[in-house]
Formats: structure tokens, C-alpha cells, sequence
């Protein structure tokens, strides 16, 4: 299985003679301070295929409701879909995060999980949970490769508006 991670984002350049003048820069482009103190690099999901998926079990105390964002990039517009991995082992599908093409895989955005129809998605889970990413799309040459994924974020979803009445 090719799948692997990378610390930050590697490039390739040339200095010199093309021959023998190839070289790799590392970069991290948005560490994010409360793991930098801690000496903790970002990693980077790389070198994945349509239909393969990613486990993580996190624990949460079941009051909050979230919107979640995927931070990735591809060269091909793919979706990965959200799912809670439930006893028996059934899934329940939480939504979508429809990744655009982004022309190259270290060309990062921010994208939110949606449902079905569209909307944005909310999640509330309580105790250890464990949530599966899957790259929702077919298995060949054109999605091999193709994403980049850095990590998930939760935000504390917004209370929903109320609805507004006409008395006309």
C-alpha cells in the first residue's frame, strides 16, 4: 500500500547542471503554534488512490456540535467522505468534503464538510469515536497520487438562525 506520510511539504528544484543539479527543499507552511511548542512537526497524508481509506479515534464529550474542514490539495477534484464508525462495524455517513482541483498537491485549502444536499455539515459525537476519512472516488491512474491531506479541523458549529415568519 503506498499510502505514507511526510513531514511538511517537500519540492523538488534545480541549481547547476540539470544532470546532476537536482535538490529538495522542506517547508512547513502553516505550522500550527500549540504543536511547534511542543517540538511537533505537521505531517502530510500523501501518495493516495481513489477507495483507500484512514482510521482516527478521537474522544470528545458529546456537548459541543462542530462544522469540520479538511485542509488538503489535489490536481484532480475528488471527494472524501466523513464517516462514524459505529458498533457491529457499521458506519454512518457524517458528510462530504468536496476537494477541488487545486492544480498541485501542496496548493493547500480549507474545505467544509457537507451533506448530501449540499449543506454544511454538523457533527456531535460523544465519548472515544472513531471517524474514517475515504477517498470517495474510483480507483485509477487519474486519482492515484492525486491528494494531499494535512489535517481535520473542528470549529464549534454556530447555533442555527431562527427562522423568520412574514405576516403577509
Amino acid at each position: 500500500d503506498p499510502v505514507g506520510t511526510q513531514q511538511g511539504n517537500f519540492g523538488a528544484f534545480v541549481f547547476g547542471d540539470t544532470a546532476t543539479g537536482v535538490g529538495y527543499s522542506q517547508s512547513y507552511d502553516t505550522q500550527r503554534n500549540k504543536y511547534s511548542s511542543l517540538a511537533l512537526q505537521e505531517y502530510i497524508v500523501s501518495r493516495t488512490e481513489g477507495g483507500e481509506w484512514l482510521n482516527y479515534a478521537l474522544v470528545f464529550d458529546g456537548s459541543k456540535t462542530y462544522n469540520a474542514y479538511l485542509r488538503a490539495a489535489g490536481g484532480l477534484a475528488q471527494p472524501v467522505r466523513l464517516d462514524h464508525i459505529a458498533a457491529g462495524p457499521a458506519t454512518n455517513a457524517l458528510g462530504w468534503f468536496n476537494v477541488p482541483s487545486t492544480f498541485y498537491v501542496n496548493n493547500y485549502r480549507y474545505i467544509p464538510l457537507v451533506t448530501a444536499n449540499g449543506d454544511l455539515a454538523t457533527v456531535n459525537l460523544n465519548g472515544t469515536s472513531t471517524l474514517r476519512l475515504t477517498l470517495d472516488s474510483p480507483q485509477n491512474e487519474a486519482t492515484k497520487f492525486g491528494l494531499s491531506m494535512n489535517y481535520v479541523v473542528l470549529v464549534p458549529a454556530a447555533p442555527a438562525a431562527p427562522k423568520l415568519y412574514s405576516s403577509t
